[in-house]
Protein backbone atom coordinates (compact mmCIF):
# COMPACT_ATOMS: atom_id res chain seq x y z
CA UNK A 1 0.00 0.00 0.00
CA UNK A 2 1.65 3.30 -1.05
CA UNK A 3 0.20 6.44 1.08
CA UNK A 4 0.87 8.50 -1.94
CA UNK A 5 -2.13 6.73 -3.22
CA UNK A 6 -4.16 7.82 -0.11
CA UNK A 7 -2.89 11.20 0.70
CA UNK A 8 -2.96 12.71 -2.69
CA UNK A 9 -6.55 12.02 -3.57
CA UNK A 10 -7.44 13.22 0.21
CA UNK A 11 -5.93 16.74 -0.29
CA UNK A 12 -7.41 16.88 -3.81
CA UNK A 13 -11.41 16.21 -1.45
CA UNK A 14 -9.91 18.35 1.07
CA UNK A 15 -9.45 21.48 -1.39
CA UNK A 16 -12.66 20.07 -3.02
CA UNK A 17 -14.50 20.41 0.47
CA UNK A 18 -13.08 23.81 0.96
CA UNK A 19 -13.66 25.39 -2.17
CA UNK A 20 -16.39 23.73 -3.58
CA UNK A 21 -19.03 23.40 -0.81
CA UNK A 22 -19.68 27.34 -0.84
CA UNK A 23 -21.24 27.04 -4.04
CA UNK A 24 -23.54 23.59 -3.29
CA UNK A 25 -24.59 25.29 0.15
CA UNK A 26 -28.22 25.38 0.20
CA UNK A 27 -29.04 27.85 3.35
CA UNK A 28 -26.21 26.96 4.91
CA UNK A 29 -26.32 23.21 4.69
CA UNK A 30 -23.16 21.56 2.73
CA UNK A 31 -22.36 18.57 1.66
CA UNK A 32 -19.56 16.63 3.59
CA UNK A 33 -17.19 15.21 0.66
CA UNK A 34 -14.70 14.31 3.65
CA UNK A 35 -16.98 12.01 5.19
CA UNK A 36 -17.55 10.45 2.03
CA UNK A 37 -13.84 10.01 1.16
CA UNK A 38 -13.40 8.44 4.42
CA UNK A 39 -16.48 6.11 3.99
CA UNK A 40 -15.25 4.95 0.79
CA UNK A 41 -11.68 4.39 1.95
CA UNK A 42 -12.94 2.78 5.28
CA UNK A 43 -15.07 0.17 3.52
CA UNK A 44 -12.12 -0.35 1.01
CA UNK A 45 -9.13 -0.15 3.01
CA UNK A 46 -10.24 -0.91 6.83
CA UNK A 47 -10.96 0.55 9.81
CA UNK A 48 -6.91 2.12 10.49
CA UNK A 49 -6.77 3.93 7.44
CA UNK A 50 -10.34 5.02 8.32
CA UNK A 51 -8.93 6.23 11.77
CA UNK A 52 -5.67 7.96 10.09
CA UNK A 53 -7.60 10.03 7.01
CA UNK A 54 -10.50 10.98 9.79
CA UNK A 55 -8.02 12.37 12.19
CA UNK A 56 -6.39 14.10 9.62
CA UNK A 57 -8.67 15.64 7.47
CA UNK A 58 -10.59 16.56 10.66
CA UNK A 59 -7.71 18.21 12.02
CA UNK A 60 -7.15 19.86 8.31
CA UNK A 61 -11.11 20.91 7.98
CA UNK A 62 -10.59 22.00 11.76
CA UNK A 63 -7.30 24.42 11.15
CA UNK A 64 -8.94 26.06 7.74
CA UNK A 65 -11.73 27.56 9.49
CA UNK A 66 -14.79 25.72 8.21
CA UNK A 67 -15.99 24.26 11.80
CA UNK A 68 -16.88 26.77 14.87
CA UNK A 69 -16.05 24.28 17.58
CA UNK A 70 -12.28 22.99 17.38
CA UNK A 71 -12.23 18.83 17.48
CA UNK A 72 -15.80 18.27 16.23
CA UNK A 73 -14.59 17.27 13.19
CA UNK A 74 -11.98 15.09 13.95
CA UNK A 75 -14.00 13.17 16.34
CA UNK A 76 -17.11 12.47 14.03
CA UNK A 77 -14.42 11.29 11.38
CA UNK A 78 -12.57 9.17 13.81
CA UNK A 79 -15.97 7.64 14.71
CA UNK A 80 -17.06 7.17 11.28
CA UNK A 81 -13.63 5.91 9.89
CA UNK A 82 -13.86 2.98 12.43
CA UNK A 83 -17.14 2.44 12.47
CA UNK A 84 -17.55 1.58 8.71
CA UNK A 85 -14.21 0.04 8.72
CA UNK A 86 -15.91 -3.12 10.06
CA UNK A 87 -18.06 -3.18 6.71
CA UNK A 88 -14.28 -3.90 5.10
CA UNK A 89 -14.69 -7.47 2.96
CA UNK A 90 -17.70 -7.88 4.70
CA UNK A 91 -20.29 -7.28 1.83
CA UNK A 92 -19.79 -10.87 0.22
CA UNK A 93 -20.47 -12.06 3.86
CA UNK A 94 -23.60 -9.79 4.70
CA UNK A 95 -26.86 -9.44 3.37
CA UNK A 96 -26.65 -6.36 0.95
CA UNK A 97 -29.61 -4.49 2.90
CA UNK A 98 -28.26 -4.89 5.70
CA UNK A 99 -25.08 -3.88 4.63
CA UNK A 100 -26.14 -0.71 2.89
CA UNK A 101 -28.16 0.52 5.99
CA UNK A 102 -25.43 -0.30 8.25
CA UNK A 103 -23.12 2.58 6.21
CA UNK A 104 -26.40 4.79 5.62
CA UNK A 105 -26.59 4.53 9.68
CA UNK A 106 -23.07 5.35 10.36
CA UNK A 107 -23.51 8.64 8.29
CA UNK A 108 -26.50 9.30 10.41
CA UNK A 109 -24.66 8.42 13.45
CA UNK A 110 -22.49 11.22 12.45
CA UNK A 111 -24.37 13.88 11.61
CA UNK A 112 -26.19 13.41 14.73
CA UNK A 113 -23.17 14.20 16.76
CA UNK A 114 -22.33 16.72 14.67
CA UNK A 115 -25.39 18.33 14.65
CA UNK A 116 -25.98 18.04 18.40
CA UNK A 117 -23.22 19.98 18.88
CA UNK A 118 -22.97 22.15 16.14
CA UNK A 119 -26.79 23.34 16.70
CA UNK A 120 -26.94 22.50 20.41
CA UNK A 121 -29.12 26.27 21.17
CA UNK A 122 -31.57 25.07 17.91
CA UNK A 123 -32.00 21.27 20.37
CA UNK A 124 -32.63 23.58 23.41
CA UNK A 125 -35.04 25.69 21.68
CA UNK A 126 -36.91 23.78 19.21
CA UNK A 127 -36.28 19.88 19.06
CA UNK A 128 -38.58 19.21 16.15
CA UNK A 129 -36.35 22.06 13.75
CA UNK A 130 -33.17 20.70 14.93
CA UNK A 131 -34.34 16.76 14.08
CA UNK A 132 -35.46 18.51 10.67
CA UNK A 133 -31.61 20.16 10.61
CA UNK A 134 -30.34 16.95 11.38
CA UNK A 135 -32.17 14.61 8.53
CA UNK A 136 -31.95 17.86 5.88
CA UNK A 137 -28.10 18.01 6.91
CA UNK A 138 -27.85 13.75 6.75
CA UNK A 139 -30.12 13.85 3.25
CA UNK A 140 -28.01 16.27 1.23
CA UNK A 141 -24.60 14.03 2.12
CA UNK A 142 -26.46 10.89 1.39
CA UNK A 143 -27.93 12.48 -1.96
CA UNK A 144 -24.23 13.08 -2.96
CA UNK A 145 -22.97 9.39 -1.63
CA UNK A 146 -26.10 7.77 -4.11
CA UNK A 147 -25.17 9.56 -6.91
CA UNK A 148 -21.47 8.49 -6.80
CA UNK A 149 -23.01 4.90 -6.12
CA UNK A 150 -23.43 5.21 -9.50
CA UNK A 151 -20.27 6.33 -10.95
CA UNK A 152 -18.10 4.45 -7.88
CA UNK A 153 -19.69 1.54 -6.25
CA UNK A 154 -18.83 1.38 -2.37
CA UNK A 155 -17.89 -2.07 -3.52
CA UNK A 156 -16.23 -2.89 -6.23
CA UNK A 157 -17.08 -6.54 -7.34
CA UNK A 158 -13.87 -8.65 -8.80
Amino acid sequence: MKWTNILLPAIGVFFLQLFLVELLSIRGIRPDFLLIFILYMSVARGSFIGIIMGFILGLLSDFAGTGTSFGLSPLTYVLSGYLSGFLSKRYERMIPTYFHLTWIGIVLIHFLIFSYIQYQVLFNIDLLSWIQQWLLVSAYTLGFIWILQYIFPLVRHE
